[in-house]
């Protein structure tokens, strides 16, 4: 019995040390740079964004080299910091917050869970061998006092490397689900269709987005990356939602600031047009 107690416990030790228990797979430390290209109507800047990401223990800084917009996710204190540089403001809320909005059900409309597939198939960036899923969803809204009835069909594709367990965490924010994948996600393809109409209007049209990381880089991070600057005076609010006013008014700042400099990018046309599997197939 004795002997038998001593086995289990080195081949626990042995598991620990060598990486066999179940969380053994690391979050990236680093800094990774993405390019991320949106189309569609809404109130984010459609056009080109080149983007910085620092991850460490989980926690991301992502800075928009273009606009000066800067996002800071701690994961493990669930704040989320937003800032533009060049402004004196800048708001925070809890991270669990930064995609469930704080909306009800009855506002925001009828929503299925995304569907996850794993395919076959297997993609190479930047000499990382990634496995491709894809995910769709449904959202409906149908509101008879503001004449609204329209669906939005969601389709994601991904490329995950599956080194490191990095982005999950995000993606179980995104829906309070869980996201069936452990890796960082390499390449992705957002494409919504929505269909329906406001009163006498129709409401057909898509937004897009892509994005694919071009640079890795592994090295050691310094607590101070993930610091805001001391002349930002930072606004708490309870969620995303109720925020929203302050950061629709900072935006507007820091895109006019942008324009005056004359720095800031030129828009897609608006008759630019994307197809999510040509997308993909580069």
């Amino acid at each position: 019995m004795r002997a038998t107690k001593y086995l289990l416990i080195s081949i626990l030790c042995l598991a620990i040390q060598y990486g066999w228990a179940q969380d053994d797979k690391p979050y990236f430390e680093g800094e990774i740079m993405r390019t991320r290209m949106v189309n569609g109507m809404g109130t984010e800047y459609r056009g080109k964004h080149v983007e910085r990401y620092i991850y460490k223990n989980g926690n991301r800084h992502i800075y928009d080299t273009r606009l000066g917009y800067h996002s800071i996710q701690l994961y493990d204190q669930n704040r989320c910091i937003v800032y533009y540089e060049g402004q004196d403001r800048g708001v925070e809320y809890p991270l669990d917050k930064l995609f469930n909005l704080g909306v009800s059900d009855a506002a925001w409309g009828k929503s299925n869970a995304y569907t996850f597939t794993k395919t076959d198939e297997t993609k190479t960036i930047l000499d990382y061998e990634c496995e491709i899923y894809k995910a769709t969803k449904e959202v409906q809204q149908n509101f008879k006092t503001q004449s609204l009835n329209k669906t939005n069909v969601i389709e994601y594709h991904f490329a995950v490397c599956p080194k490191w367990k990095t982005d999950s965490i995000w993606f179980k924010y995104a829906d309070n689900e869980n996201f069936p994948v452990e890796g960082m996600v390499i390449k992705m393809v957002r494409d919504e269709q929505v269909k329906g109409k406001s009163g006498l209007f129709k409401l057909n049209g898509n937004f897009y987005q892509s994005e694919q990381v071009t640079k890795i880089e592994e090295r050691e991070v310094d607590d101070k990356e993930f610091e805001i600057p001391e002349n930002i005076k930072v606004q708490k609010f309870r969620t995303l939602f109720s925020a929203s006013t302050l950061l629709g008014e900072l935006e507007t700042a820091n895109r006019k600031a942008l324009k005056k400099e004359k720095r800031y990018p030129t828009q897609l046309p608006d008759n630019e047009t994307f197809d999510t599997d040509d997308e993909w197939e580069d």
